[in-house]
Formats: structure tokens, sequence, C-alpha cells
């Protein structure tokens, strides 16, 4: 339901969403902050990243900082959810 709302929102307000993979290992090498770091702030902004994602410190890498957002479901819900529906 919310991720529609942001694609909703994405083509009426005219920015991308992108999707990436989760991140993987939990501890990332200074080079793939960098890689990742990159990537978000290389293409059509504005950008909203759906994914869940390490924190980096974007600052110390010499670019401007993003805003972070974070969602969280309640856990009896997305308990619920998963019994339910499989989800």
């Amino acid at each position: 339901m919310l991720r529609n709302l942001f694609r909703e929102r994405a083509q009426a307000r005219r920015f991308t969403i992108k999707n990436e993979q989760i991140f993987v290992p939990f501890r990332l090498t200074p080079e793939a902050h960098q890689e990742i770091a990159s990537g978000m702030l290389n293409g059509k902004t504005p950008v909203f990243h759906e994914r869940h994602m390490y924190f980096i410190d974007f600052n110390s890498l010499n670019y401007p900082q993003p805003v972070y957002s974070n969602i969280i479901r309640d856990p009896m819900r997305r308990v619920a959810s998963r019994i339910l529906l499989g989800t």
C-alpha cells in the first residue's frame, strides 16, 4: 500500500524511484561505501531509494548528505501478514 503511494507520487512529482538490492555483508568496506554513495548520487534527481540500507556518512566522502527516513511496521501485524498472506 505504501509502496503504491510512493510510486503514484513519483509520477505526479517527477522523481525517480530506485529499488536496489539488499546490501550484504553487515560491514561494508570503505570502497563499498564510496561505490554505493556514488551510485546513489549519479543519475536523475530527485531520487527516492526504496530499500533496507546501511547508514553511510556522505559528508566524509565529500558528498551532500541525503535525507534518511525509516518506516517500521507493527511487529504483530507483520507476523500476522506473514502467516495469513505469506508475505
